[in-house]
């Protein structure tokens, strides 16, 4: 499962030392863009978070033992924990949006940028087509969390939240395949491969996707029958949104799916899944393929 992080471009300084408003730079140039740009030694291998400290402290003697610390942090996850596939939300001072990005490179730095304080970058796809998602798309607790002010925080207990957002923007268009065809090449791709994949274990399926049940197949095999949401991704970034009308019948049967003899809630036919106690409405559960349900 991808990891998520508060970046605030705001924390950037130019050599001036002005506070200088980096967002629009980022989404232009595709990328992400931290500060401390005097301290390119932050990128070599084995260093510890106490070199980080000490490293930032000796590039910025002006700093504190508190300051390099707190900074010392920032680098240390905008670096080190920080991994492509990542979503990074970037919060607009003073306006009622924000951006998300999924990372897409390691961290470097570029001599070129100290002087504008933004060496320290990695590679990003910014979601939802570029566009700024509205504060009022965002959870309370995500809503809250774009307040912090550390240059960079870890945030993966908001992921749900962060896909929401996306998801409540027009259907998620940054997650979600923006050619329009290519999209539906993929989902029947992905579904005829579910179906044959029950097809070749003895089921007997039906396609019951026009139907609105919240499910795409019906697999029986000795009287027993699976309902069975098919997701198929094409992106680099294994999530698949469970809408209301697919949750519905997930959530009122989650109880059957208790016992050691009952069958497993999720197919895996390619890529990792996520349990079925787990998954809340809008939000990614990391299949690439199928979910599969107990009948009724």
């Amino acid at each position: 499962m991808p990891s998520a992080f508060i970046l605030h471009h705001y924390m950037d300084r130019g050599e001036s030392g002005d506070r200088v408003d980096r967002v629009p730079e980022a989404v232009k140039d595709g990328e992400l863009f931290v500060g401390w740009s005097r301290a390119p030694e932050l990128l070599r291998a084995g260093l510890s978070r106490e070199d980080f400290k000490r490293i930032l402290g000796s590039c910025y003697p002006e700093y504190s033992g508190r300051q390099a610390s707190t900074h010392a942090a920032s680098m240390w996850l905008f670096i080190r924990e920080m991994h492509p596939g990542d979503l990074v939300v970037i919060p607009e001072k003073r306006k009622d949006y924000f951006f998300i990005a999924e990372v897409t490179g390691d961290a470097y730095h570029d001599p070129e940028k100290v002087a504008e304080g933004t060496a320290f970058r990695r590679g990003a796809r910014w979601l939802n087509g570029r566009q700024p998602v509205p504060k009022h798309s965002a959870s309370d607790r995500l809503r809250k969390a774009l307040s912090w002010r550390r240059a960079c925080m870890p945030a993966s207990e908001l992921l749900p939240d962060i896909q929401a957002a996306l998801h409540a923007v027009d259907g998620s268009p940054g997650l979600r395949q923006p050619d329009i065809k290519q999209r539906q090449r993929v989902e029947r791709a992905a579904q005829q491969a579910v179906e044959d994949w029950y097809y070749a274990q003895g089921y007997h399926v039906i396609d019951v996707s026009a139907d609105n049940l919240g499910w795409d197949l019906e697999a029986t095999k000795d009287g027993h029958t699976l309902t069975i949401e098919v997701k198929g991704l094409s992106g680099s970034t294994p999530m698949a949104y469970i809408t209301p009308n697919e949750y519905s019948p997930i959530k009122g049967r989650v109880r059957s799916t208790g016992s050691a003899s009952s069958p497993t809630p999720w197919t895996r036919l390619n890529g990792s899944c996520k349990s079925l106690s787990s998954i809340q409405p809008h939000c990614a559960g990391r299949t690439k393929m199928a979910t599969s349900l107990p009948s009724r």
